[in-house]
């Protein structure tokens, strides 16, 4: 009796192993699988990791002197110009309010300062109204860089004589810096008024400086969207499309920000690279060092898109 009952608690064993392996064995596909999602998940926070860090490495390069002074070099050998450096950029660059009161010029006169010459005349404008194009005469304001140096410069003209411009047209002109000698034809108004010169700022700058200044859009230093449809940078360069424009504006009106500020940071950076600090000013000094910032992209998108791939 006892073989008998020995040899079914056997089968019985037997059996619970072979039962628990069967489990075992229907668990594995379960486990592989889910050892294969960890694997997934792993590499998928690996590969976000890698582009965040080498996204990091990228700003943290462009924001370098080394970076920096590639491009400058870049910019010196696309546009021609010898004789600059680095150094050079990092200049104190004069600064002068050239209006001490408001001046208003009749039809053939002329205003002139240290840097600036302006001259009112009546000339027919060309425009677009109610779809159409037409000309009309209007008050036009030629002004000249009259100096030595390239200029950054900010001219508010309007109507000396207390017109309303309910029409006006507008001439392509480089509404924000002039090389020695160039002039900008600037419509002031439908009609045959005089001229208000209101605001005259410049800014001595390098030929480079000239050409990165002219790249800012005009609406950041305050003009209205006539003239800024109207401006036409040196060398016909693009214009910064991702430069806070509005936002720099909105800074100068409440009195955060000067023109000066934003011309000097400008003139030595281009736009379409570097975004201008809180706390820049008009350096009175030579700068110690450049870039004087961060890129602009380590601002914006770019920054976005590392704290995307970090997982933030």
């Amino acid at each position: 009796m006892e073989p008998i009952l020995v040899r079914r608690g056997l089968a019985a064993a037997g059996m619970l192993v072979i039962l628990g392996v069967g489990v075992s064995m229907s668990g594995a596909p379960a486990r592989a699988s889910r050892a294969r999602q960890d694997e997934i998940v792993a590499s998928a926070k690996s590969a976000k990791q890698a582009e965040a860090e080498a996204l990091s490495r990228d700003l943290n390069y462009k924001s370098g002197a080394r970076y920096y002074a590639s491009r400058v070099a870049q910019d010196l050998a696309r546009h021609e110009i010898a004789s600059l450096s680095v150094d050079d950029l990092a200049q104190p660059q004069p600064f002068f309010d050239e209006l001490p009161k408001p001046v208003t010029l009749r039809p053939g006169k002329t205003w002139r300062s240290p840097h600036l010459q302006v001259k009112a005349s009546v000339e027919k404008v060309r425009f677009r109204q109610r779809g159409a194009i037409v000309g009309a005469r209007h008050s036009v304001a030629t002004v000249q860089n009259v100096g030595e140096k390239p200029i950054a410069y900010f001219l508010k003209v309007g109507a000396g004589d207390g017109r309303t411009c309910k029409a006006r047209g507008a001439r392509m002109h480089n509404a924000m810096a002039l090389l020695p000698g160039e002039r900008a034809e600037v419509a002031v108004c439908a009609g045959s008024g005089s001229v208000k010169i209101e605001k005259a700022l410049v800014l001595e700058t390098t030929p480079l400086g000239a050409i990165y200044f002219s790249r800012v859009p005009p609406i950041a230093v305050g003009y209205d969207p006539i003239t800024s449809q109207a401006h036409r940078p040196q060398h016909s360069d693009p214009m910064c499309v991702r430069l806070p424009a509005v936002q720099i504006h909105n800074r100068i009106q409440a009195g955060e920000l000067r023109w000066q500020d934003v011309a000097d940071f400008y003139t030595r950076h281009p736009c379409d690279q570097y975004q201008l600090p809180d706390d820049y000013r008009h350096a009175t000094e030579a700068l110690a060092t450049l870039p004087a910032t961060q890129p602009a992209a380590s601002a914006g998108w770019v920054a976005g898109r590392v704290a995307r791939a970090s997982g933030a």
